[in-house]
């Protein structure tokens, strides 16, 4: 078993605990449950205990994620800018990586989605209560009130047309340590939303390059250039050959 995935499993956990509370009232944390599903809880007294299973998942696309945590790609050149940097020459202001990651309607539904037909095999692997998801992202934030609203209603609205299993998906924000309740099975939300482009636009994510000690960098300048390590389009490059 990955240990440094189910740290970081935990690690979510912790922070949707708050919530969970809101949920369910008291219960314990399953220790010995760490994948299949990836957690679970524990209601209720220990003659009747009834056990809530819970899959957690990152909604952010494969593509990004292994763009910008891939340090292999960028190892020489950083090496090189160390060096440089040691020796007294300039330093280069260009990023290491930068891309822009859209935050469409469907942006949450797509990453959970992918989890529909684990539900089954995980309610039948024990005697869960209920099964619910928790979805975290590297990129999408709740400290965006508009995202936040728009994502929750279309995350919502999607899930329920497509009658999804989990009983509940919970969205656990990373940098706020805040947690929505996005979709209740119980609660389906059949009214469709309207589209805001304006929104789904998203962010532009940038890995800075090695900065030299003491002296003042312009980070806007460096977000105007083009990344030292370019993000690939798996696809077109596929089409191209």
């Amino acid at each position: 078993m990955n240990e440094q995935k189910v740290e970081r499993e935990r690690n979510i956990l912790r922070k949707a605990l708050p919530l969970l509370r809101k949920l369910y009232g008291d219960f314990e944390i399953d220790e010995c449950q760490k994948d299949r599903p990836d957690a679970a809880i524990i209601l209720g007294n220990k003659s009747k205990p009834k056990k809530i299973g819970i899959e957690i998942t990152s909604v952010d696309k494969q593509a990004d994620l292994q763009y910008f945590n891939d340090e292999k790609m960028v190892q020489e050149l950083t090496i090189n800018q160390i060096n440089n940097l040691e020796l007294g020459r300039s330093y280069d202001n260009k990023p290491k990586k930068k891309a822009s990651i859209e935050f469409s309607n469907s942006y949450i539904y797509e990453g959970v989605i992918k989890k529909k037909d684990k539900y089954i095999d995980y309610i039948q692997s024990a005697n869960y209560k209920e099964i619910i998801l928790l979805a975290f992202s590297d990129y999408l934030s709740l400290k965006d009130e508009d995202l936040k609203d728009y994502q929750k209603k279309w995350t919502n609205f999607l899930l329920s047309k497509d009658n999804y299993p989990f009983d509940k998906v919970i969205f656990v924000c990373i940098e706020t340590e805040q947690s929505i309740l996005l979709y209740n099975k119980k609660v389906p939300f059949n009214k469709e939303p309207a589209r805001r482009l304006s929104i789904e636009r998203g962010i532009t994510v940038m890995r800075t390059s090695v900065l030299p000690f003491g002296e003042t960098v312009n980070l806007f300048e460096m977000f105007e250039q083009e990344p030292s390590a370019q993000k690939t389009n798996k696809k077109n490059k596929k089409n191209e050959t």
